[in-house]
């Protein structure tokens, strides 16, 4: 084996501190925010009460998330302490979940409550949590969104 000196800052770092990482944290809460606006959008073609509920179902968890951080911040105070890894997972998940919600019809619109979830936990993370453990949770919806539509194609809509 060789003991090649890597120089810090190379191409591969230069296209991933400027480029991929601020990609991730930007596309995710755009992703999410496109899809949601996308679903909101085509309930009210439906008729006015398909649009009202899919709206509420946004606003629910942005909302929610809303009063915890302005009036119970000091209660989120512990759920910097979960280890990155379990962060990304529980993202990951909700990545992959997201994509596949989007292709199910229910009377509930629940499409718009795991997208907006999922949207209403990065903006939590952003707000409340240090840099190192937000990007836990960016990189974990990015990357289950992603290996979906690998995996699956992107859904119907």
């Amino acid at each position: 084996m060789s003991d090649r000196e890597v120089p810090e800052f190379n191409w591969g770092t230069r296209l991933i501190e400027g480029f991929l990482y601020p990609f991730a944290i930007s596309a995710t809460p755009v992703m999410l925010l496109s899809l949601l606006g996308y679903l909101v959008t085509k309930a009210f073609t439906v008729d006015l009460n398909s649009g009202v509920r899919s709206f509420a179902s946004v606003m629910l968890p942005l909302m929610t998330v809303t009063y915890l951080i302005k009036y119970r911040r000091e209660s989120l105070s512990g759920a910097g302490r979960a280890p990155n890894w379990a962060a990304f997972s529980v993202m990951l998940a909700f990545g992959l979940l997201a994509m596949r919600v989007l292709s199910l019809s229910t009377s509930v619109p629940a499409a718009e409550l795991v997208l907006s979830g999922s949207f209403a936990v990065l903006v939590f993370s952003y707000v409340v949590l240090p840099r190192d453990k937000m990007i836990a949770y960016y990189f974990g919806a990015i990357l289950g969104s992603l290996a979906y539509v690998v995996l699956w194609g992107f859904p119907r809509l």
